[in-house]
């Protein structure tokens, strides 16, 4: 094994389940696998590139999975779109109302996929991957300040989007 060879082992060992996870609270969870896949044939082809030290491989390779996750979401949604115009021959007819959580976690997700993408992108980095804001802009490819600022718009737009839908405050 050569030492080029080496380093991207370890890259890949250390890294593999954080761009899995990050892939799969974007995307399918089924096509998760195959994002990740994608980002460390890039980042080896890239190894050159990689960041010296361990916590900036994180943010690297994020970056590079962010960009498989939107090509990912764009063949999505040009399969939806297609779905949709073929359902329109056969719609079912009306589905049983659900509530409590269940109308909760779908009012918020709907809330947050009228958010713009910069303020999805935001608010998944830092909360759901836990990132810092500085880590964030890293996988953003945008400065700190530039994501400290999204961040607040973001969560402002989203409180927006929840009290439209009927959602207020603590309820």
């Amino acid at each position: 094994m050569t030492e080029e060879d080496e380093r991207f082992a370890a890259i890949y060992h250390r890294n593999y389940s954080c761009v899995v996870r990050y892939a799969s609270r974007r995307i399918d969870p089924d096509v998760a696998g195959d994002v990740a896949a994608r980002t460390f044939a890039d980042a080896y082809r890239r190894l050159a590139q990689a960041p010296g030290d361990e916590s900036a491989e994180r943010v690297w390779l994020l970056g590079i999975a962010r960009g498989h996750v939107s090509n990912e979401r764009r063949g999505r949604r040009r399969r939806r779109a297609l779905d949709e115009r073929v359902m329109a021959w056969r719609a079912p007819a009306g589905v049983p109302p659900v509530d409590g959580e269940v109308i909760t976690r779908l009012a918020f997700h709907q809330a947050l996929g009228r958010l713009p993408g910069n303020d999805r992108e935001a608010l998944r980095l830092f909360y759901w991957e836990g990132l810092s804001v500085e880590e964030a802009a890293g996988v953003a490819g945008c400065r700190a300040g530039t994501m400290a600022t999204r961040l607040s718009r973001a969560r402002t737009r989203l409180r927006e989007q929840l009290r439209a839908s009927g959602f207020g405050e603590g309820g």
